[in-house]
């Protein structure tokens, strides 16, 4: 705590001076607690304080009208406000830094005789890192601490003033969430309802209850005029038409001029052409009318709600300014609704009539640009030919297929083809084993020359019953012998052309039985191939022997290959779940990358069609199957 006592804010009573009685009047202090204007309530304040704080010579309180919006004086002292515009300098400071400011006015002239310098100082109304105003006073040259007293008298000064700002904003932030409040209660309603009839007059029935109105009517524009849909408190109003036309024509009045109409207008509200309103009022007896228009997102107007109750209760400015939040929330909820329940004949009519609009209508260059450009394609697509050709998966296969047996049970000795290996004409593929052959072989031998010997004995001891008897014996040892000698002879297996090995990989079964005429190899031609095409059932009547064609393979996408079909077997088989047709053919172009077993895409060309048929008809013979399956 400061051992100097900090001055007092409030002035001594000068003796016999008439400001104290300016000071102390009630009637001032009255505009800072009653119900009172900005400039009713500024100007009492600025007074006040010009009586607090010693050697003022103006003053002024500058407000902001909103957000962002610029000073506005409200307040000046002296009333006459000859030198507001030398507070400009200190104002603009004292907003810029938002903290008080104090800068020398240039000098004044007090007296007839005394000459004395001025100050200017100001303090900003800040609240939540917002400026609402400024207050500026002009006061006599003083010392540090008599400056700093009247800063902080300042300063507590402008607690009133931001005092009274905060409540204003706390009464329309108030104001304005029972405005949203009422209308999400009027949303809940119209969305419980299905259909827009009940919508609209549960909707209509609610606000006359809620604004205690006569009646309320919502109408929607029809063509160039507004049409009464509903009405509150009845579903029917037929009987009331000349009443509804009334009510129609002050909608279209309020949509014309794009704002609310009440009648009586409300105070302040602007000039407005009211002339139907006024023949609404007397037409029903002198009655209060409010008219609300609401609009789509792009301001198009939807509709309009008009309200009606006795002339006694005018409609005030918070009550129009509710009613335009709800019609802005509901109104396009009923619209949609209205939209969804028509007919789908008439649906389609507004959207074609929307397009053609468009297509007919002023503006919508790049809508019609691009009208332009698909009629032009469609024209084109319907006289412009194509080849048509059919496409199917393809795979390459050797005409023939040669399968290499073994001849006889044995052991595998040698194996040097492997799948895949080129091959020439007599190249060896595998070796038996022919070692046991071969001893064999010696041991029949060996028997045919004691056969031979024992013959030529029998012979010259003219034994002709051991003659026939070994002679029959020799010859079946020498026929085993050329069995023997056959067989070592096709031990080793080699190509019978030049080809290519597709199966049988023996390189690692060496030392492996393998028992007589098992396939150990197959092998196929490297100049002879065919390519089998696997073709839908619903194209297959689309080709002919000797069409042509082109074939593309997966590991060869860098070439193309001539084919020409050659058969079309007339059996259906199932390949992936769906009914397709072999068809052979030949390459026409034979080429030393291509292999059997190698797949791709083979396309026939079968004649030229129009290119619009080659992309719809497809569809059009799925259209015309479904038709057939479901038409009796």
């Amino acid at each position: 705590m400061p051992d100097t006592p900090f001055p007092s804010v409030h002035p001594a009573r000068p003796h016999g001076d008439e400001s104290w009685a300016a000071y102390s009047d009630p009637s001032l202090w009255s505009y800072l607690v009653d119900e009172a204007s900005d400039i009713e309530f500024c100007s009492a304040w600025l007074q006040l304080m010009s009586k607090i704080i010693s050697g003022v010579r103006t003053g002024v309180v500058v407000l902001s009208q909103g957000e962002d919006a610029p000073f506005v004086p409200v307040a000046v002292w002296p009333a006459s406000g000859a030198e507001t515009m030398k507070h400009t300098a200190v104002i603009e400071r004292a907003a810029k830094e938002r903290k008080g400011v104090v800068i020398r006015d240039g000098g004044e002239a007090v007296g007839p005789l005394n000459t004395e310098p001025l100050l200017c100082i100001a303090f900003p109304v800040l609240s939540a890192e917002r400026i609402f105003g400024v207050m500026a006073l002009r006061v006599t040259q003083r010392s540090g601490d008599a400056l700093q007293v009247a800063m902080r008298q300042l300063q507590w000064g402008t607690s009133w003033i931001e005092s009274r700002m905060l409540k204003r904003e706390i009464q329309l932030a108030r104001q304005a969430n029972e405005r949203v409040s009422g209308a999400l209660e009027f949303v809940a309603g119209v969305l419980e309802e299905p259909r827009f009839s009940a919508a609209a007059s549960s909707f209509a029935t609610l606000l006359a209850t809620r604004l205690t109105a006569d009646r309320v009517s919502v109408g929607f524009v029809k063509g160039r005029h507004v049409k009464v849909r509903a009405l509150s408190h009845s579903a029917q109003f037929k009987e009331r038409m000349n009443q509804v036309r009334a009510v129609a024509s002050a909608m279209d009045e309020s949509l014309d001029q794009e704002r609310s109409v009440a009648l009586p207008a409300p105070n302040g509200g602007g000039p407005v052409v009211c002339r139907v309103h006024g023949e609404l009022s007397a037409g029903e007896g002198e009655r209060a009318i409010c008219t609300v228009p609401f609009f789509d997102s792009q301001g198009r107007g939807l509709g309009a709600i008009t309200l009606e109750r006795p002339l006694s209760s005018p409609f005030t400015p918070h009550e129009i300014e509710f009613c335009e939040v709800v019609a802005a929330v509901v109104g396009p909820i009923l619209e949609e609704k209205l939209r969804l329940d028509r007919p789908v004949l008439v649906h389609a009519a507004i959207a074609a009539g929307d397009q053609l609009g468009k297509l007919f209508g002023r503006g919508h260059l790049v809508y019609k640009t691009a009208f332009v450009l698909l009629l032009a394609l469609v024209a084109f697509f319907c006289v412009a030919k194509g080849d048509y050709r059919i496409s199917a998966r393809t795979t390459m296969e050797g005409s023939l297929v040669r399968a290499i047996t073994a001849p006889y049970d044995g052991f595998i000795a040698e194996a040097p083809a492997r799948p895949g290996d080129v091959v020439r004409k007599g190249a060896p593929l595998a070796r038996l084993d022919d070692r046991e052959k071969r001893l064999e072989r010696l041991k029949t031998y060996s028997l045919s020359e004691q056969y031979s010997r024992q013959y030529r004995e029998a012979l010259a001891n003219g034994d002709t019953v051991q003659m026939r008897v070994l002679k029959q014996q020799l010859e079946q040892a020498r026929t085993q012998l050329k069995l023997l000698d056959e067989q070592l002879g096709r031990s080793r297996l080699t190509a019978p052309f030049d080809a290519v090995v597709l199966s049988g990989d023996l390189s690692q079964s060496l030392g492996a039985p393998v028992d007589r005429n098992k396939v150990l190899f197959e092998v196929a031609p490297l100049q002879d191939y065919r390519v089998r095409l696997y073709v839908d059932e619903q194209r297959v009547s689309d080709l002919k022997l000797g069409q042509r064609g082109m074939l593309v393979l997966n590991s060869l996408p860098d070439s193309d290959f001539p084919i020409t079909v050659r058969k079309i077997t007339p059996i259906a088989m199932t390949v992936e779940g769906k009914n397709q047709f072999l068809v052979e053919a030949s390459l026409d172009r034979l080429s030393a990358r291509i292999r059997p077993g190698m797949e791709g895409v083979g396309k026939i060309f079968v004649e030229r069609r129009l290119l619009f048929w080659i992309w719809t008809h497809e569809m059009v013979d799925w259209l015309r199957l479904w038709a057939w399956s479901w038409l009796p």
